[in-house]
């Protein structure tokens, strides 16, 4: 014969109310908990992150004055770049005219002694001109009252070198390429461009 267990139901009046009241206590304490758990990571992460932030603005704040510190040295850089390839253009200019077999001393001094105080030259170099090398020489002339002075200026001077001996022996007659009025904040000036063919060709 089997045997039956039976089931004991606690009807004791209010017990039920009881466990009703303690099982939401247990749950608003689990709520309570929880939710401070959360409070505390959120914390901890703000915590954290103010201070990677602090780090980064510091950081960043010693950037900004290297950079400061750098600027000067970065133009200057910029500066010297740009006068370098200026200066090896002169260097290569001079160079090739410096393995001529030309008495360049003397052929510079006889310009040097034609060009009057109100002509000065802004480029000098040897370049090949209708099959003949030529030194070609980019000029400005200024500090006269009017365009019709400068450009009699700049004409007397070209007829002074056509004319000069050494030049005579070494280059033919100059010959003009270009005239531009030119006008800055500094001048008013008449730019001009002139050749020398050689008259020795290698």
């Amino acid at each position: 014969m089997s045997r039956r267990k039976r089931l004991r139901i606690n009807l004791i009046p209010g017990g039920i109310e009881k466990k009703r009241k303690e099982f939401a206590r247990d749950t608003f304490n689990k709520a309570v908990i929880a939710i401070g758990l959360f409070w505390i990571f959120v914390l901890i992460v703000n915590s954290f992150l103010s201070f990677q932030i602090r780090g980064f603005k510091k950081r960043l704040s010693s950037v900004e004055k290297e950079r400061e510190t750098l600027e000067p040295l970065l133009k200057e850089r910029e500066y010297l770049l740009k006068w370098k390839d200026k200066f090896y253009d002169v260097f290569t200019s001079l160079d090739g005219i410096l393995k001529e077999d030309l008495s360049w001393f003397s052929i510079l001094k006889s310009l040097s002694n034609l060009v009057p105080a109100e002509v000065w030259f802004r480029k000098v170099s040897l370049k090949e001109k209708e099959g003949k090398r030529a030194l070609e020489i980019e000029a400005s002339v200024g500090y006269l009252n009017s365009d019709e002075d400068k450009l009699r200026k700049m004409n007397s001077f070209l007829e002074a070198a056509k004319k000069d001996k050494i030049l005579s022996e070494n280059f033919e007659a100059p010959v003009l390429e270009d005239v531009t009025k030119a006008k800055t904040q500094e001048k008013e000036a008449i730019d001009f461009k002139f050749n020398l063919a050689l008259k020795k060709q290698n």
